[in-house]
C-alpha cells in the first residue's frame, strides 16, 4: 500500500507541474493568454479605405493602455489583451483623412461610435481569438479645396 500512495502522490505532482507549465507557456506567447484568463479578451482593430487616396498606417489609442496600436490600411492589428467590459478606442487623426464608418463584428458589441471624434466604445468578451471583438475603422480622403 505505501508504494501505491507514493505513486499517486507523484502522479498528482506531475499533473500539477504540467498544468502550471502549460499556463506559463501560453502566457509567454501572448495571444492565447486571454484564453487562460477569464477576465480578459482579445479584440483586433481593422483599417479599411473608402475610395482612393487612403494609404499608410493609422494609430489608435485604447483607453487605459499606454502607447498606440499601428494598423496599416487594408490590414489589422495583432490581438490586444484587454480586461472584460467596455473599451474605448480612438483613431489618432491624420491630416487629409476623415473617419467615414466604424463597425464591429459581431455588430452587437459596438456600444457607441462617433465618426467626428473617431471614437468607438466596444464590448470586450472573455476568451481568446475564438470569441474576440473585431473593430473596423474605415477612412476616406478629405476633399481638397
Amino acid at each position: 500500500m505505501p508504494n501505491e500512495f507514493r505513486r499517486m502522490r507523484r502522479l498528482r505532482l506531475l499533473i500539477a507541474a504540467l498544468v502550471v507549465s502549460s499556463v506559463s507557456v501560453v502566457g509567454v506567447f501572448g495571444t492565447a493568454y486571454a484564453a487562460a484568463d477569464p477576465q480578459a479578451g482579445t479584440p483586433e482593430i481593422c483599417k479599411l479605405a473608402a475610395g482612393k487616396g487612403v494609404a499608410g498606417s493609422f494609430a489608435f489609442k485604447i483607453d487605459g493602455r499606454p502607447g498606440t496600436v499601428e494598423v496599416p490600411v487594408g490590414g489589422r492589428s495583432l490581438p490586444v489583451t484587454l480586461p472584460v467590459g467596455q473599451a474605448t478606442v480612438t483613431e489618432v487623426a491624420r491630416p487629409g483623412f476623415t473617419v467615414g464608418a466604424i463597425g464591429a463584428i459581431p455588430s452587437t458589441r459596438l456600444a457607441q461610435s462617433d465618426l467626428t471624434g473617431g471614437t468607438a466604445k466596444v464590448a470586450i468578451e472573455a476568451g481568446g481569438v475564438e470569441n474576440q471583438t473585431i473593430l473596423t475603422f474605415t477612412n476616406k480622403a478629405k476633399p481638397k479645396g
